[in-house]
């Protein structure tokens, strides 16, 4: 049975739910994406900009051409009826205009979410202003809904690996939290303590990488590929990073933000709490 790609946004979306960790396979291809979908468990898939990139002779970061990117992804989406979530870098495109048009044709071509970053260059370049990097998240919002369907948008805050304040990584991951992304991704978040700052009431997604210590969400690590689930970290594992749900009441910009996906069951169990 064929599952359209809203049914399958709602399906990621759901699949994330505090203490029952999804494990998210990076693929790069029909054959990677066909094969991982095989193995017992597996609920969904992401793309790795890194691998995608690799495999096609050319440097990560929007070394790709848009038309390659989102090939690979009509690729990938067409190869299983699982959702698949596209690391889909900057956005390849420098206005807004341009980056709802490639938001758009990403939806045709089959993605249930995406990775969208707030830096300006490969490597984590230079930061975009706050404003404008919201104003980017929102536009990915309006074009998805407009396509008609409700994207898992993963907004990356590369602040901490540019060497700003973990005070403007959480102004950034409140302020794309606001403007319609469902979860956020903290590049360069380390250490437990950082994982665990914000708030140790709330309701977290935690995902560790096998790989690298850091939140990751479909990107992939030097080999191309990863695993990552929502669990805690055991002695000699690496350190979990978290996304906590957005918060039910305002927050400045110095609270550290609650990362995550719905507003709704964040308030039903901090009710319960």
């Amino acid at each position: 049975m064929t599952t359209t790609t809203a049914a399958k946004a709602d399906l990621l979306r759901s699949l994330h739910v505090p203490g029952e960790p999804l494990i998210v396979t990076n693929v790069w291809d029909a054959v990677t994406a066909r094969i991982v979908a095989g193995a017992p468990g597996v609920r969904a898939l992401a793309t790795a900009s890194h691998a995608v990139s690799f495999a096609r002779g050319v440097a990560d970061g929007e070394g790709l051409t848009v038309d390659q990117a989102l090939e690979t992804a009509h690729i990938v989406t067409s190869a299983v009826d699982l959702p698949v979530s596209v690391d889909f870098e900057r956005g390849y495109a420098a206005d807004l205009a341009g980056l709802e048009a490639n938001i758009a044709r990403l939806v045709d071509a089959g993605a249930a979410g995406l990775n969208i970053e707030d830096s300006t260059g490969p490597n984590a370049g230079e930061l975009r202003p706050l404003d404008e990097a919201a104003d980017r998240v929102a536009a990915v919002r309006h074009s998805s809904a407009a396509a008609g369907v409700p994207l898992v948008i993963n907004a990356r805050v590369d602040a901490l690996v540019r060497g700003a304040s973990f005070d403007d990584a959480v102004a950034r991951a409140n302020a794309y939290l606001g403007a319609g992304a469902d979860v956020v991704f903290v590049l360069g978040l380390g250490t437990e303590e950082l994982v665990s700052a914000p708030s140790p009431r709330s309701t977290a997604r935690c995902r560790w990488s096998r790989t690298r210590r850091r939140c990751r969400s479909g990107a992939s690590p030097t080999s191309g590929s990863r695993a990552s689930a929502s669990a805690p970290a055991s002695s000699g594992s690496p350190s979990p990073t978290c996304r906590r749900r957005p918060p039910s009441s305002p927050r400045s910009a110095t609270t550290p933000p609650n990362w995550g996906l719905s507003t709704e069951p964040f308030r039903t169990a901090a009710a319960r709490a």
